[in-house]
């Protein structure tokens, strides 16, 4: 599995979640809210296969780091909680 890092309006990002994002099931995961991104969101998305697994959006805050919401396949949980402090070196998570 990997893990491709995207900034939050790429175009590669739009066409890899899309169909997740707008997908009943998986808008359920997120109690019903709709998906959000910004110039300052980062998206980890989790491929096998270039099929999406899972997603975390990350808002960069200028004194933290919010993830916002994730999708998880179960099989990829314990591949993206870790991403938000490794990449984000001296960035606090937001309270």
């Amino acid at each position: 599995m990997n893990i491709e890092k995207l900034h939050g309006t790429s175009t590669r990002l739009y066409q890899l979640v899309a169909p997740l994002v707008m997908s009943p099931p998986v808008l359920r995961q997120n109690n019903n809210y709709p998906f959000k991104t910004s110039d300052h969101h980062v998206w980890f998305v989790a491929l096998e296969e270039e099929k999406v697994r899972g997603f975390m959006p990350v808002e960069v805050k200028d004194s933290c780091v919010c993830i916002d919401n994730r999708v998880k396949i179960p099989r990829c949980y314990p591949c993206l909680p870790g991403k938000r402090s490794t990449n984000f070196p001296g960035k606090n998570p937001c309270t």
